[in-house]
Order: C-alpha cells, then structure tokens, then sequence
C-alpha cells in the first residue's frame, strides 16, 4: 500500500517519519530496532523522492530573485498561517491560489493566532499533552512537502487538497 501511495502523491514520502511519531507517540522505546524497523521505507520514500525532483527538475528554479532566504521566510511564514487559518476557518477555500495574485488576509492571520492560542492551551492540560503534540508533529510532517522548499513551476503559492491528511492531526 505504501508504494502504491507513493506513486500516487508525492506527499506520501512523509510516511516513514510519522511511523516514527507514532511510535514514540505510544511510548515505544528509541532504540536500534526502532530504527532499522524503518530502514525499508525510508529507503523507498528517499528512492521516490529523487525520482520526484528529478521529474521535475526542469521546473525547478533557484535563481528566482524573490526566494532570497528573507524572501523564503516569508513564504514559509505565509504558508503556515494560511493552512493554520484555512483548518481553523475554512472559509473562500480554493484548489490552487496563485503565485503573484495570492496573498494571506488579516482574517487568516487572527484566525491562525486564535488556533495557536487553542493548541497552547490543550498542551498545558497535562492529561492531553501528547496526544497534541503527536497531532501537532503529525501535521507538521505531512503538510511540510507542500511547503516547496525547493520552487517548482507549478504557478501556485498554496493548495488547500494538500490539508486533508494533515488536518487529521490537528483534530
């Protein structure tokens, strides 16, 4: 199943990381078994992930004057409160925002900072602290490829099809 996910989205490369989590989630020991028990998929996800950027290698442009590292925060910045807001209110939802004519609202900006504010406070109850933690570094694994540390030429700044497994971990 996990190699067919593989050719089916490129996302799915985030697999072996959140057996990971999820192992340390339910208090599994970390160990040398732990680790070699994941050796096969992540040699797999690595395998698919270089055939990933090597498909689209020609799209992939580094020298985009915008993508400087400040430029890249933001970005990265930008992309967090956007799918933060786009969980916590999902309103004026779209498939793909657009590069140059997309940007992050005041309403996106409160609507992250009020979820943020939830989270804090679900983690300081001590009786539900991992079960958040794990949702929260569920999240953060899946949606990170959408992230486009490196910038393909796909047109598009956001897509809101990536959250539905993430948004699992933040529920």
């Amino acid at each position: 199943m996990f190699i067919l996910s593989l050719f089916s989205k490129a996302t799915s490369i985030t697999y072996p990381l959140v057996l990971f989590a999820y192992d340390l989630y339910i208090g599994r020991k970390l160990n040398f078994k732990m680790v070699v028990d994941k050796i096969p998929f992540f040699m797999i996800s690595g395998i698919f992930g270089l055939i990933h950027l090597n498909i689209h290698v020609a799209e992939v442009n580094l020298t985009d004057p915008k993508f400087d590292t400040l430029g890249w925060l933001t970005y990265l910045w930008e992309a967090v409160v956007h799918y933060i807001s786009s969980f916590a209110a999902p309103l004026f939802l779209s498939v793909i925002y657009e590069t140059n004519t997309y940007h992050v609202s005041q309403f996106q900006y409160i609507a992250a900072a009020v979820f943020t504010i939830i989270t804090l406070v679900v983690i300081v109850d001590r009786s539900k602290r991992n079960a958040a933690i794990f949702g929260l570094v569920f999240a953060g694994i899946t949606i990170f490829p959408t992230f486009q540390i490196i910038r393909f030429g796909n047109g598009f700044k956001f897509a809101d099809r990536y959250l539905f497994i993430p948004s699992m971990g933040l529920v």
